[in-house]
């Protein structure tokens, strides 16, 4: 199923392990509450916490490959309970449940808010079951209908307890992960509206930009808002060669070559790499840097060079003036690559107004 459906999770034998691992948690606290005798009254697959799996790896990999891990640990343990239909019907509805709730959630209350969800689903199937067995006992439908609500309660917390710590083992960026870079608190983007204001105030255009573009045609819109945020953070080594910051000053490219020129200009990407590196941003934050220019033309400065005729071969020159790349690789990257072109070419009109910009793009 993942080799065919998933082929980039596929390749990636950290997510095999830890799906074997949350599979194997589950049918294991499975095996221990079918040899635990609570109560005579507590049926004991009521407690299976099995929304940890579909939470956790609908976080870590992917949703529909968290209700696939669900169905399968159903199966196997209502098997274990002598193939009781009811186990099966109530641990997959759990499952699913817990995997529809928990779609495109990006934020812990999200969570805390599915845990009660799963918790009164459970209640409406306790009493489903307790209709279908014919069961009188009123004791029985409390206690049952406690421990159903409390186990969809339990396995959120759970959970999100737990979800950093897998996070940090195999090194997975999530969702959470990235909500709590955009508060815009990080050091580094402190740094870029200090030194680099109208760096800083770009970024924050190409992030709405970004965001919106994203959300039009289905793209990660976290990803692509926090990627445009950090995508710039390399200018902060030089931040007055960039023409946003350059407020009431002479422009320093006056007194160089445009090759010289090319070179610091493009040296943000790199600049930006390190430095996310160095304050250990998330992997999946680089390409944002690396690729948000791809192998444009540094045109300004080609048709300086141009001018001052520095070279016969055009064609070479033209090379010599290009970002080093790579091209955007992923949807995400190419809104924000698009994003920061068109912020830039708006900013560059003087009295822009409608009719200038459609112009202009």
């Amino acid at each position: 199923f993942i080799y065919n459906f998933n082929y980039k999770i596929y390749k990636e034998v950290k997510y095999f392990i830890l799906t074997y691992l949350i599979i194997l948690l589950v049918l294991t606290i499975s095996r221990l509450l079918l040899e635990v005798n609570v109560s005579n009254n507590l049926i004991s697959y009521f407690l299976i916490p099995i929304p940890i799996s579909s939470m956790i790896l609908s976080l870590l990999v992917t949703h529909n490959i968290a209700l696939l891990c669900g169905t399968i640990i159903s199966i196997l343990a209502a098997i274990m309970y002598q193939g009781d239909i009811a186990a099966l019907l109530f641990l997959f509805l759990n499952n699913a449940v817990a995997a529809f709730t928990t779609y495109k959630k990006t934020k812990r209350n999200d969570f805390i808010s599915s845990g009660y969800i799963i918790g009164l689903t459970n209640i409406i199937l306790v009493i489903c079951i307790g209709l279908f067995k014919e069961i009188n006992d009123i004791i029985w439908f409390i206690t049952n209908i406690i421990a159903a609500f409390l186990n969809g309660v339990f396995a959120s917390m759970i959970s999100l307890a737990i979800l950093p710590y897998l996070e940090s083992a195999f090194k997975i960026t999530t969702h959470q992960t990235l909500v709590d870079l955009c508060n815009l608190n990080h050091p580094l983007l402190k740094k870029l509206m200090t030194v680099a204001p109208g760096t800083y105030q770009h970024s924050l255009m190409v992030a709405n930009l970004s965001e919106a573009s994203a959300e039009a045609i289905n793209a990660d819109i976290i990803l692509c808002r926090i990627g445009a945020y950090f995508h710039d953070i390399g200018k902060t080594k030089r931040p007055i060669f960039y023409t946003e910051n350059q407020f009431s000053i002479e422009n320093p490219h006056n007194s160089l070559t445009p090759r010289m020129s090319k070179l610091i200009i493009a040296s943000h990407v790199k600049d930006g790499l390190e430095l996310a590196t160095k304050h250990r941003l998330p992997k999946v934050l680089h390409p944002f840097i690396s690729e948000h220019h791809g192998t444009t033309l540094v045109s300004y400065f080609y048709a300086q060079a141009i001018q001052q005729k520095e070279t016969k071969e055009s064609t070479t020159l033209e090379e010599e003036f290009r970002y080093p790349g790579p091209k955007p690789q992923s949807k995400e990257t190419g809104i924000v690559m698009l994003a920061d072109s068109v912020e830039a070419s708006i900013r560059s009109l003087e009295k822009p107004n409608a009719n200038k910009i459609e112009n202009r793009l």
